[in-house]
Parts: structure tokens; sequence; C-alpha cells
């Protein structure tokens, strides 16, 4: 039957019968397949293959709009290109910013991972932040189906932070999940396969890069590029007191013009990120008084788990803790848990059918 559509399309082409063709195929041969579009990289995961692409959400294009470099390659022109050239962040705090930009550059990202121009899925993931709007996710829905993936579904995103970190969401027990991403930090309590209570802040590893560039021009009169800040944090960055490390950085002075080097501490890094951290733990504390009683009991002992990139921040366990009280463990594979956890959904149906938020199919 296959066949004989197939032979009938290429003797006679109609839109309509293409479209058939396109969903048996899919029902035969589709992966199921998520997507996470984040606010600094996005991943791709295919079932039986795994993540399959994991590049930074830019965009550079040149002064007539044309494309230039769209992911890894972009991320390499940070702070070297000429005036005829801007990069752009297309998706932010998980919202699409620039409909078309998000679309190109996601259509870019399937041609990558995908042999068949439009790729064929029997269900496409994509986990969506809680704070996000009605209109916001008809955006990033509409942004991803333009780019060729049909049958989309969205899962909330702490229950895929959840089963990337392999917690067990789906029993009684009360489990805090707090993902740092680029953009957001997101909050919740889980149980019975549900969230309780959460809470979603836009602010996370970018800021914390922009407020050390903010410190850096106020203490030391320099400017210093986002990708020389990014550094800074990961190598002498912390969010509790650590032994005190030094590092060179090199910028340009803010009066003469002209480049020049100076040295930075731990400390003083530590102390550009405090408000960042305080922030952090203020709204940890606060789901956690919204909790109810048993599941907060729960946590004590369970623990908080850390997620995202931004939960690499050296000592940001120790500081959580040290703030509530209540033990601290970082998720195994904090980068890419959040497209492995919604990677489980779409290859586990039982999981799929059982957790009590189910995934919604996006309208």
């Amino acid at each position: 039957m296959l066949l004989h559509l197939l032979m009938v399309d290429i003797i006679q082409p109609n839109k309509a019968r293409k479209e058939k063709v396109a969903m048996l195929i899919s029902t035969i041969y589709g992966a199921n397949i998520c997507v996470d579009p984040g606010t600094v990289n996005t991943s791709i995961f295919v079932n039986k293959k795994g993540v399959v692409l994991f590049q930074p959400s830019l965009i550079a294009l040149k002064s007539n709009g044309s494309v230039l470099a769209i992911g890894d390659e972009v991320k390499k022109m940070i702070g070297r290109t000429p005036e005829n050239v801007k990069i752009y962040k297309p998706i932010q705090n998980g919202v699409v910013v620039n409909f078309d930009l998000a679309k190109t550059m996601l259509k870019h990202f399937f041609s990558k991972v995908f042999r068949l121009r439009t790729p064929l899925a029997k269900r496409v993931v994509v986990p969506l932040s809680t704070g996000v709007t009605d209109i916001e996710k008809r955006a990033l829905h509409e942004a991803i189906r333009q780019a060729g993936l049909k049958n989309v579904f969205f899962i909330e995103a702490p229950i895929a932070d959840a089963l990337g970190a392999n917690i067990p969401i789906d029993e009684e027990t009360g489990r805090m999940i707090v993902n740092v991403g680029g953009g957001t930090t997101e909050i919740a309590v889980l149980s019975f396969g549900g969230i309780v209570t959460s809470c979603c802040v836009h602010l996370g590893g970018e800021y914390m890069n922009q407020a050390i560039v903010k410190h850096i021009k106020r203490n030391h009169g320099m400017a210093i590029g986002e990708r020389t800040a990014e550094e800074i944090k990961i190598k002498i960055g912390s969010a509790s007191r650590i032994p005190l490390e030094y590092m060179d950085i090199r910028g340009k002075d803010i009066i003469s013009g002209l480049p020049r080097s100076c040295t930075v501490s731990s400390q003083e890094i530590q102390e550009a990120l405090a408000e960042a951290v305080e922030v952090i733990i203020k709204n940890i504390k606060d789901t956690l008084e919204r909790t109810p009683l048993e599941l907060a009991l729960d946590i004590m002992r369970t623990g908080i788990t850390l997620t995202g990139g931004g939960s690499l921040l050296k000592g940001l366990r120790k500081a959580v803790s040290e703030a509530t009280g209540i033990p601290v463990q970082l998720a195994g594979n904090p980068l890419e848990g959040n497209v492995l956890g919604a990677g489980k959904i779409v290859i586990d149906h039982n999981l799929w059918k059982n957790l009590s938020v189910v995934a919604q199919e996006a309208r």
C-alpha cells in the first residue's frame, strides 16, 4: 500500500496525497523526538540515538538580512564581528522573541540531524517552562512546526528535569528540583508524577555573566565581553567562600579605549554574583514555604536536586544547603538533563500514559 501511494504520488503530484503519504511513512518509520530550545543551547534527542545535537541558540546575520552562521560557528564569533554582522538570540527565557530567526535557527538544526528535508516524527516532545503564557506557548509551537516538525506535545519542564536527574517522581514522596538555566531558574516540588508547587524566576547564567561585566567595569574601569565573563564565572566564580584564586583577564579601558589587562580574585567575583545567588535561594525558600507540610518533611529527607548549566557554579550546593538546612545534590548530567528526561517520556509508553500531568498536544 505504501509503495502504491508513493508511485501514484510520483505520477500525479498532489498536496493532499503527499500529506497522507508523509503521515503513513511517519507512522511506520517515524522516530520519537525531543527538542529543547533553550536560551543558551538547543538540544535534540532522538529515540535509539540519544542526544544528537547540542548547540548554542545563536544566529548571525549580515546587514542585508542574510544568514551568516548558526549555532557553534556563531559562538566563536562573539565579540569579534565586524559592524555589518550582528548576533541574535531568538529564544530568551524560554520564549520566542524573534519568530522568523527562531524558525530559521530550528530549521537549520533539524537539517543537521535529519536526512529528510522535512523530519518525520510520531511524537515530538518539548519541555516548557511553567512561567510561559499561552501566547508564548503557541509562538514556540508554530516556530517548531514551520521549521518542519509536526505532532508537537509540550510537557512541563520540571517533570523533564526530574526524569533527567533519575528522580522517581511517580511516588508519593515529595521531591524538589531546581533548574538554574541560562535565562531562568525553575523551582518545583513534585509528587505522584505532577507539580505540587512551582516558581519561575527570570534569572540564570546569563544574568550572572552580566553581573560580572558590570563588576569589572565598576571596580576595574575595564570593559569585557560576555565571553570573558563566562570564562571568569566558570574558572573562579562561586556562590560561597572558596580558597582564594586569581585570574588574569583582558579588556578595554573605559577611559582611554585602549586594550589592557588586570587581575581579578575569586572573592570579588563571589561578591559580584551574591545578588543572583540570594535571589535563587530566596525563591527556593518561598517555594518550600508554600509546600504542604508532609511534602516539605519528605524534602528534608530526600534533599534538593540542582540541575541546569547554572547549577555547576562552584559552591552553589553548599550555599543552598546552608541557607535551607536541607541536603543538596547535583544531577548527574545537568547540562542535558532536561532533554534526556523528556527523551524518557517519548520512548516509554507507560511513562507517557501514567504521568498525572500528561503532555498536552500543542494547538
